[in-house]
């Protein structure tokens, strides 16, 4: 929990950082890319949103599930609980 708070810190410390010092040289575009990249990290980060992050467990489930539900209607495989 620790290791993950340092991390929004550093996240927050270094997206403000950075995007101050691009927006400065007269790349707007590119801070606000820069801002939504660290966003996506920060959000990623975030300790409440722990049941609902992508993990690469849930992206293959997210991916092959409909496809493997599919196959086992389509093959009429009785599954056990």
């Amino acid at each position: 929990m620790f290791l993950n708070n340092a991390l929004i810190l550093a996240a927050i410390y270094l997206g403000l950082k950075g995007s101050i010092r691009v927006w400065k040289q007269q790349a707007k575009t590119d801070a606000i890319v820069l801002l939504l990249f660290y966003l996506v990290i920060i959000v990623y980060l975030n300790p409440f949103m722990s049941s609902s992050k992508l993990t690469l467990e849930s992206l293959g489930k997210i991916i092959y599930g409909p496809i493997s539900d599919h196959m086992i209607d389509l093959l009429k495989i009785r599954m056990e609980d």
